[in-house]
């Protein structure tokens, strides 16, 4: 008898789920998080799969579907695209769970960790090194993602001495800003 119930109790089926693209290591804020998976489960099931996202301080549920697997048969699951936001800044990951229709666990897997960051890196160069007072001076640069591709439609807050600030946007994969110097300011 204890037997018998030892076989009631266990899962109803299990199966592999895969990841068949990478997520990558580093997001920034605004890009798409966006995957595919691989199930292979070892009986036929039906039931709900649910992705969550999981960050430091902030869980979503963003995508639940029916699924019926077939034993053995490889199901293939594109999950939509996520655009990631402010409250998602952090380490986070993806939680992928199969359940059946009485809420049991057929099977669940995490992707690795990943970070969202709002950090950019900014390559600023000027037009020349040494300058006169009354001069006009440009600086000139780049902003790249964490993956170091160039960012077009970026503002870019630049603050001269305190005193004033600019607020100007990326664009065609570039930024410029010019100003002179003051006609009093004095030499180093």
């Amino acid at each position: 008898n204890i037997v018998v119930l030892l076989i009631l109790f266990s899962p109803v089926a299990a199966a592999e789920i895969q990841l068949s693209n990478d997520i990558n290591s580093e997001y920034n804020l605004g890009e798409l998080l966006s995957y595919d998976l691989e199930i292979t489960p070892e009986q036929t099931a039906s039931g709900f799969l649910t992705t969550t996202l999981t960050c430091n301080s902030y869980t979503l549920n963003y995508f639940t579907t029916p699924i019926s697997l077939t034993q053995n048969q490889e199901e293939q699951v594109t999950i939509p695209e996520l655009t990631l936001t402010k409250n998602m800044q952090g380490t986070c990951s993806v939680n992928i769970n199969i359940e059946n229709s009485n809420s049991e666990t057929i099977e669940e897997t995490s992707s690795r960790e990943f970070l969202v960051s709002n950090e950019y890196k900014l390559d600023a160069f000027l037009n020349k090194q040494t300058f006169n007072p009354g001069e006009e001076i440009e600086i000139y640069g780049t902003v790249r993602n964490s993956k170091g591709n160039l960012l077009d439609d970026v503002p870019i807050e630049i603050s001269i001495d305190n005193l004033e600030e600019n607020t100007i946007v990326t664009k065609d994969e570039k930024y410029s800003f010019k100003f002179n110097l003051e006609e009093n300011i004095p030499s180093f």
